[in-house]
């Protein structure tokens, strides 16, 4: 796997310097409305342990498909370009 030659992809970090601040519903928003805007292939990644899941709330509260730890394996065959 990996991107498509062509293809862009971009990491847009949401953070905030205390919780409760509505960080997680914005970021799903912003997901969904990228998402729309693009019609592009757009990934939500909640890093927040804490209230892991929070950001699908506004989603519908669907449980995920898969976990972090699913990534780990994928890592290695990144493209050192994407890792910059």
């Amino acid at each position: 796997m990996g991107v498509a030659a062509g293809m862009r992809a971009a990491v847009l970090p949401v953070i905030s310097a205390k919780g409760g601040v509505g960080r997680s519903f914005f970021a799903a928003n912003f997901a969904i409305a990228l998402l729309r805007e693009t019609r592009g292939r757009t990934l939500l990644l909640d890093l927040d342990l804490d209230w892991a899941g929070d950001a699908l709330l506004p989603l519908g509260g669907q449980a995920p498909r898969r976990a972090l730890s699913d990534l780990a394996p994928l890592l290695a065959a990144l493209p050192p370009t994407m890792l910059k």
